[in-house]
């Protein structure tokens, strides 16, 4: 089970969060013990130096992180045009920085504002797509680690550090921030091996997704992919046992192509 934690700004009412934690009890993700109270950081009002909200909320992240379970954080609300944690741009920029100094943490915003932008490609943000993926109604979703952005939340916050990027010309590539905007998937039901695989997908440029469960390949991998990349490398377990069972016999390639068809 993992453990939660809730960060806000100091305008944001503790009660915000209160359907959030209805909608974990009753996923079993969450016990109601006690006061039923899951740890919560404030952000100092308006004033602070954002420099010292940064070091405090890292310190309470940090007081929770552990080896036994995963860390999810909920936060009250997040611009994603303005995640850019070069720029002082208030509660948006803290939150880049601190997704990026926490890349094991697992984000979801409760409130995504903010407006489209056009890409240099002209293409506008897709924040149907941002909500999807980072939103509140994910946070029930079966997910491997966030170790290795295969759900394109720091690969987000660096296309927003290109777009603020002093040159803008379109035949610049080289402009200091790291791209992986190659795919990669690993299934397999050992966790320590699927993490080592991922690793050195990372290590070689790839975004990667540990997946062990059924239910998290199906949706990632079935017939309606949530994520637009192609997958360009897969490294897949020939004899899987997931926790929660498949439909079919997924050591028949045959019927794994069948169930899972953005493998091919």
């Amino acid at each position: 089970m993992p453990r939660f934690l809730i960060i806000r700004q100091s305008h944001t009412p503790p009660e915000s969060f209160g359907a959030v934690k209805e909608v974990l009890r009753q996923a079993h993700l969450w016990e109601r013990k006690g006061d039923g109270i899951i740890p919560e950081w404030e952000a100092l009002p308006q004033g602070v130096s954002g420099g010292e909200n940064f070091d405090r909320a890292a310190a309470f992240i940090s007081s929770h992180l552990g080896k036994e379970r995963d860390v999810v954080a909920l936060v009250d609300e997040v611009d994603p045009t303005l995640m850019n944690p070069l720029m002082s741009k208030g509660w948006s920029t803290l939150v880049a920085m601190l997704v990026l100094a926490f890349p094991e943490v697992r984000w979801h915003f409760l409130v995504v504002t903010g407006r489209p932008v056009v890409t240099d490609d002209k293409r506008p943000a897709d924040w149907d797509r941002f909500l999807l993926l980072h939103g509140a109604g994910a946070i029930t979703e079966a997910r491997g680690t966030s170790l290795f952005d295969g759900y394109c939340l720091r690969q987000h916050i660096r296309e927003v550090m290109r777009r603020d990027a002093p040159s803008k010309r379109a035949s610049q590539r080289d402009d200091g921030v790291p791209r992986r905007d190659e795919l990669a998937v690993v299934l397999d039901d050992e966790s320590g091996f699927s993490q080592f695989c991922c690793l050195m997908a990372y290590r070689n440029g790839f975004r990667a997704h540990a997946i062990g469960s059924w239910s998290e390949a199906e949706r990632l991998l079935g017939k309606k992919p949530p994520l637009e990349s192609p997958i360009a490398l897969s490294v897949e377990d020939w004899y899987i046992g997931f926790p929660d069972a498949s439909p079919g016999h997924l050591s028949d390639m045959n019927e794994r192509a069948r169930l899972l068809p953005a493998l091919g």
